[in-house]
């Protein structure tokens, strides 16, 4: 027989129904075809590829993986409330790669082995027991720049906005440098243009001797303009005035900064 039955009202066919036709066991017998569709009182949706079915979860629902799970997320992800992932097996790995934006608002607790490949950002606490293992980048790296007093006494480091990780200053003077950080992409003026942080560098007992320092910032200090750096000698030095600047060639001075 054909698909599809028309009903009868007794007085007039009404309208076709659609119906999948099987025939079992010797009989036909007629499977209603049935399209999904929601909506409000006197409006419909059907569901389609762009209009899926509306889902609402009312409760938690806990998510165990065991064995060895592979979650592969190569678009964007913003976890919101207190989401918790349990990994049965302390082998199983949960690997995520490409460029992954990880919006938690909650409390993401992780038991296993996590290996991220990417970009991951979170906001909130995240608690990890398990194993955790950083790779060096290969590119992205910190630049590094040195810089002697011969001919003047202030360098641009970078004349664009940019992060300062370290600074490593010698001086082969008996008496200290002042060496000044600016937030400025051009060639500051000691004593007029106004530092962002004021370092000293002693000197040596004599000039065959020396002193320096190394100063390490492992979280960083943003400069908006630029990166420049100045040198000054003498309490005007210390106190942002005019300031007269070493000798040639007594001081160099190395600056670690992306």
């Amino acid at each position: 027989m054909a698909d599809n039955v028309i009903s009868d009202s007794g007085n007039s066919l009404g309208p076709t129904f659609a119906t999948d036709n099987i025939s079992a066991g010797g009989a036909d017998v007629h499977y209603p075809l049935i399209k999904l569709a929601f909506g409000a009182l006197n409006s419909v949706t059907v569901v389609a590829a762009d209009a899926g079915l509306p889902v609402n979860i009312i409760s938690a629902i806990p998510l165990a993986l065991s064995g060895s799970v592979l979650a592969a997320i190569t678009g964007t992800v913003n976890i919101s409330g207190t989401p918790t992932v349990s990994i049965v097996s302390f082998g199983a790995a949960v690997a995520i790669s490409g460029s992954v934006l990880a919006a938690v608002t909650g409390t993401v607790n992780i038991s296993g082995t996590a290996a991220v490949v990417g970009t991951v950002n979170i906001s909130g606490t995240a608690t990890v027991d398990g194993r955790v293992g950083l790779v060096a980048r290969s590119s992205g790296a910190a630049d590094t720049g040195r810089f002697i007093n011969t001919l003047t006494n202030t360098f641009v480091i970078k004349a664009a906005s940019g992060v300062l990780y370290g600074i490593q200053a010698f001086n082969l003077s008996t008496a200290p440098v002042f060496v000044k950080l600016y937030d400025l992409a051009t060639t500051p003026v000691v004593g007029t243009s106004t530092p962002k942080k004021v370092l000293m560098c002693p000197g040596g007992a004599t000039t065959s001797v020396g002193g320096g320092f190394v100063w390490n910032f492992p979280i960083g200090i943003t400069c908006s303009a630029g990166i420049s750096i100045g040198l000054a000698t003498g309490n005007a030095g210390l106190l942002d005035g005019t300031a007269t600047g070493p000798g040639s060639a007594e001081v160099v001075v190395n600056v670690d900064f992306f």
